[in-house]
């Protein structure tokens, strides 16, 4: 068999269906926490839940940044693989 060398092998890159998982728990983790903050100073303040509204909106702003960053990474990499070719 003609393989290369372990040493000469290009570290993987996360696959599409991880790079998917990870963003799904990190969207799902940064909507629970901003929500609960939220919700947290509404029971402090005793708001009506104005606060835990923002939270969320909060989570889903930074769920939006992840994905932006996800696509960006995944089109460099396309792009990557493009030019190798």
């Amino acid at each position: 068999m003609t393989s290369e060398p372990e040493h000469n092998k290009k570290p993987s890159e996360p696959s599409r269906k991880y790079q998917a998982v990870a963003f799904g728990y990190t969207f799902a983790a940064g909507m629970f926490v901003f929500t609960m903050i939220g919700y947290y100073i509404d029971k402090k303040r005793g708001g009506d839940g104005g606060w835990t509204l923002a939270g969320m909106f909060l989570g889903l702003g930074y769920g939006g940044y992840e994905l932006w960053k996800l696509v960006r990474q995944i089109s460099m990499q396309d792009e990557k693989e493009n030019e190798e070719k």
